[in-house]
């Protein structure tokens, strides 16, 4: 029969106060506030009261087949079984555990097991079990709370007061004072009325209800804002909270306060992001889980995006490893690199893919750990976003930045990225830089609509023939660069540009145009990793330039087999940085004289660079290279300044002798920032009426800009300062553009004046120049006058200004102002005048052996030799060469096999016409008889048609 079957009907039954005589065991038991059992050796429950079954969540019948393992946990297993031990050795056992109730919450109880005898045999157990969860959490909030207490005491700022009710006194600590601006006198006899005067009238029914509530149990704890201090108006705001002590004797209240009256607009502005940022997030598909390191588990709060995955979820909360499948084989790396980081307590974020059946998914998992009391780190929270339309997004961000929009290729900044990886693994590879070279021509003749279909039908040409392993990048325009991993192939190379080249050939259908194009090639290697990507795109670009000097469809390496004139070029653009800074550029001035009496009017300021290596050079050897950089803007605004500061300092010796003097800028630099202040700042530094300054502009650069140019000129001409157009006739010489523009002098390049002895057109062009500047009120200035007959021709034509070689060349400051107090030139000859006729002349090449006593290695440049005796030979070149630095050169007749011939420059003589003339001395001087030989069989040539047609 059961120990507690319950019976059927009431009864009353004896009593008794001795519990030896309890007549009615059963009443007792099923009416005691415990849960009570009985347990067979086996585990098995046997009876038990109704508390044991509502308790636990079961019905009676269920709870008859469990076994009492059913409900503890695997870890707990364990400890409770040596309990039981204990009890059926005989022995009153109490323990607490923990047992996990039907809904799947986790109770914690207080048990007794005391054994059971038969005939001095133990047959089982009584159990006794009480439910003290809530105790237990009671007891850990206390222990929070208390802990609070004492961090609250070592906080500045914090104060706190104790009430015990029983006594009604309080204690407050000496912070209080502070805060309330009292004296300690004051507070060391404050009691429970004073402390209420503290608090604003409005404040302490509220507070003493809370308080009250706090004393009689109805609330654990409180907390609210009061306005308190008397003295003060009750302007202070405090953050009060209040909790029961119930470690003291007897009991107390504890209120911990703090000033909060600086921080309400914050706690405002918080508390509204706060709820910003609850509503924000409670509109995102979050998954949330907890991951507990004692025993490993996982346990899902939050399904979030992935709630069409929950059995994957459930399958991960039994076997966590199957996230770990999920993910992608690359991020898992980084996830396990990042689990000590949070078990060393950061807050860690990750960023990895994880892959489904039938989709990816992009994450983004911040890591939070769940840390103990004592700082252990039991485990970690997962707070899970699904980030793959923004990686979607990010790639098509990505691809837009890095992609050309016209052609979808790479793009510069991508291509570039792409060398620098190579570089950086150390990787070989070959670039090929293709151009057509006629983007920019199709775009100003046909319009831009035209010039972006060009881009795309060569860039569709060009991606046709490369295959799909070989990077292909578009630079700009109609330029493409190619690279060519793996192994330096010489042959790979020059197999893939003949192909490109083939598209010589290549019908491009633009629109309503049928074109063809030139292609051009420049081809650089990387074998030794000691260049940046952008110098070998520049590498790739000197090869280029040597292409494209070549009159048909070409490719050309770079390094050893440029000529003297890309050689110079890299050693310039190397040098150039420096240039100011090393003090190496200077100004020589050449004279404008009135036509007939030879008086000088003006003069134009012409910039030099005397290289350490390559001598003085032109401003066309350099000015170019300047503007590839910013460098353009530094060499203007200095020959700016110099200009200002010779007028100012002519103003000062001279005043009499000062003319105005004509200065040339890259055009780019007019187009620069605010040009007209620029101008006028330096004018006000130096003192210098505006007059005295006049600027000269290249015709084609002026017109092809328009609005932009207008304003900046009339601010110029608003300063006094004067414009002309430099090489009038060259570009397109509109009359329309020369009454729109404030210019008030036009400069006919010297071309006009070498070609028009014999050509009418050009004496055609001349005289209409003339006549228009006549019409305008312009005057008009001849350059590059270098004999009387020229003179002759300007001075029939009424040109009112000369400028050339015969008046005089450009010549230092000081013989300038030797000049300017003379006052009068006169028409001499130069002695350097190229000769008019045509010479016997020998066609040959040279290229630089050693410098400074180094070898070298370049490709070759044409000369034109007119002399040669057994000792020296003389020649024509259009290049500068550094005769002063130990230079030979190895000399290669055209269309002849023979020995080396090393010669030796020993003087240079520059020419009118720009051209240079040299005389060299043979090292091996029996060598002479093969150039003399070739000499005296040679045919006569012009020296400036051999030279135009060499650069062709």
């Amino acid at each position: 029969m059961s120990f507690f079957k319950k019976r059927a009907t009431e009864r009353t039954v004896p009593g008794s106060l001795d519990l030896y005589t309890l007549s009615d065991v059963t009443y007792f038991l099923e009416n005691h506030p415990d849960a009570v059992y009985t347990m067979d050796t086996k585990g098995h429950f046997i009876s038990f009261n109704n508390k044991f079954p509502l308790m636990l969540g079961y019905d009676r019948d269920s709870l008859k087949q469990l076994h009492f393992e059913t409900f503890l946990k695997p870890n707990d297993v364990e400890e409770v079984k040596q309990f039981k031990k204990r009890v059926y050795s005989g022995e009153t056992v109490h323990f607490t555990t923990t047992v996990r109730h039907k809904d799947g919450h986790w109770l914690t109880l207080n048990v007794t097991n005391i054994p059971i005898y038969d005939q001095r045999v133990i047959i089982g157990l009584y159990g006794i079990a009480r439910d003290v969860s809530q105790q237990q959490e009671l007891r850990t909030d206390y222990q929070r709370l208390l802990m609070k207490d004492r961090l609250t005491n070592a906080i500045e700022g914090v104060s706190f007061v104790e009430y015990f009710p029983t006594s009604k006194e309080i204690v407050a600590s000496p912070s209080l004072a502070t805060l309330l601006q009292l004296s300690k006198n004051h507070l060391a006899k404050m009691d429970t009325y004073d402390f209420l005067e503290e608090l604003h009238p409005e404040d302490r029914t509220i507070f003493r209800e809370q308080s009250l509530a706090l004393h009689m149990g109805q609330i654990p704890i409180f907390s609210m804002q009061l306005r308190m201090g008397r003295r003060g108006q009750f302007q202070k705001i405090v953050h009060c909270e209040g909790v029961v002590q119930t470690d003291t004797i007897p009991s107390s209240l504890l209120f911990i306060l703090k000033d909060a009256t600086p921080l309400i607009q914050l706690e405002q502005e918080r508390d509204l992001a706060i709820a910003s940022l609850k509503k924000f997030f409670t509109s995102l598909h979050t998954t949330a889980y907890e991951h507990r390191y004692k025993d490993n588990t996982v346990m899902f709060h939050a399904a979030g995006f992935l709630e069409p995955y929950t059995d994957y979820l459930r399958r991960i909360e039994q076997d966590h490893q199957l996230w770990t499948k999920l993910v992608s084989s690359e991020d898992l790396i980084l996830m396990k690199e990042a689990y000590p980081k949070i078990r060393q307590g950061e807050v860690v974020r990750l960023v990895y893919r994880l892959n489904y059946p039938d989709r990816q998914f992009w994450v983004e998992e911040t890591c939070i750990p769940i840390i103990d009391a004592h700082g252990e780190v039991l485990g970690h929270y997962g707070v899970s976003t699904d980030i793959t339309r923004l990686k979607e997004q990010q790639h098509e961000i990505w691809h837009l930045s890095m992609h050309d929009p016209i052609t979808d290729l790479p793009n510069h900044a991508f291509t570039l990225e792409q060398v620098r990886e190579l570089l950086k693994h150390r990787s070989p590879f070959t670039l090929l830089t293709v151009t057509f070279n006629q983007h920019s021509r199709l775009a100003e003749r046909f319009g831009h609509e035209i010039g972006e279909e060009w881009i795309r039908q060569t860039s569709a040409a060009v991606k046709k023939l490369i295959k799909k392993e070989v990077f292909i990048g578009h630079l700009f325009g109609d330029k493409f660069l190619i690279i060519l991993k793996g192994k330096i192939d010489e042959t790979r190379a020059i197999g893939l540009a003949n192909q490109l080249l083939e598209l010589t050939h290549h019908r491009f259908d633009v629109l309503s145009y049928e074109l063809f194009s030139k292609v051009f090639i420049g081809i650089t290697y990387s074998v030794h990793h000691d260049h940046t990507a952008e110098e070998l795109i520049k590498q790739t670009y000197t090869a280029l330039r040597r292409a494209k000097s070549i009159s048909k469809s070409n490719f050309q390496f770079y390094s050893s087999k440029l000529d003297i004139t890309m050689y110079r070029r890299y050693q310039l653009e190397r040098d150039l940085r420096h240039v100011i800074k090393k003090n190496q550029l200077f100004l020589e001035y050449q004279p404008k004289v009135d036509s007939w009496s030879g008086r000088i009017v003006g003069a134009e300021a012409l910039i030099r660079w005397e290289h350490p290596e390559w001598g003085r050079l032109a401003p066309k050897d350099f000015l170019s290279l300047s503007e590839e950089s910013d460098l353009y803007i530094h060499i203007g605004d200095w020959v700016l300044d110099q200009a200002c500061q010779l007028i100012r300092d002519l103003l000062d010796e001279q005043p009499e002798h000062v003319v105005p003097l004509s200065i040339n800028l890259s055009p780019k630099r007019l187009f620069y920032g605010d040009f007209a202040s620029i101008v006028e700042r330096h004018l006000k530094k130096h003192g210098v009426p505006g007059h005295l300054l006049e600027i000269e502009l290249l015709e084609s650069d002026v017109l092809l800009e328009g609005g932009q140019v207008l304003e900046t000129l009339d601010r110029l001409v608003d300063l006094g300062v004067k414009l002309s157009l430099d090489d009038f006739g060259t570009a397109y010489s509109s009359i329309s553009y020369v009454q729109r523009y404030p210019v008030h002098c036009l400069k006919i390049d010297r071309s006009f004046a070498i070609h028009a002895e014999h050509d009418p057109k050009s004496l055609s062009v001349i005289k209409s120049v003339i006549y228009m500047a006549k019409e305008f009120g312009l005057t008009v200035v001849a350059e590059g006058i270098e004999n009387m007959q020229q003179l002759n021709l300007y001075r029939d034509l009424e040109c009112d200004m000369i400028q050339g070689y015969l008046f005089s060349k450009p010549v230092d400051i000081k013989t300038f102002k030797q000049l300017l107090e003379n006052g009068t030139l006169y028409p001499k000859d130069t002695g350097t005048a190229p000769p008019k006729e045509p010479i016997l002349s020998l066609h040959a090449k040279v290229t630089i052996s050693k410098l400074n006593g180094q070898p070298i290695q370049v490709g070759s440049s044409p000369i034109l030799i007119n002399r040669c005796t057994n000792r020296t030979i003389s020649f024509y070149s259009s290049i500068r060469l550094p005769v002063k630095h130990k230079l030979e050169l190895s000399l290669q007749l055209h269309h002849l096999t023979h020995p080396d011939i090393f010669i030796e420059p020993t003087s240079i003589s520059e020419l009118d016409n720009g051209l240079f003339y040299y005389v060299a001395d043979f090292q091996v001087r029996a060598l002479s008889l093969i150039v003399q030989e070739q000499l005296n069989h040679s045919h006569h040539s012009r020296v400036d048609d051999f030279f135009e047609q060499s650069t062709v």
